[in-house]
């Protein structure tokens, strides 16, 4: 699975779980991020949103590809 992590929400969420018992690290996902300083699971690439769209959509279209690529057996 590949999540696009934008702007710590999926550490949001990751703290919302704790009250319930719900422990969980996200490791078996791989993350896109974009922008936002803290780690959640398995950040495989970083790309900044503040780049024009263009740009921006032909960038995580390459990152994207490699990441699957490189654990395309996960």
């Amino acid at each position: 699975m590949v999540i696009d992590e934008n702007f710590n929400s999926l550490h949001v969420i990751q703290k919302h779980l704790e009250p319930w018992g719900i422990q969980e690290d996200f490791m078996d996902a791989l993350m896109i991020k974009s922008n936002g300083s803290v780690d959640v699971g398995s950040v495989v690439s970083r790309i900044m949103s503040n780049t024009e769209p263009k740009v921006y959509l032909k960038e995580y279209g390459e990152i994207a590809r490699k990441a699957l690529q490189k654990h395309e057996g996960l």
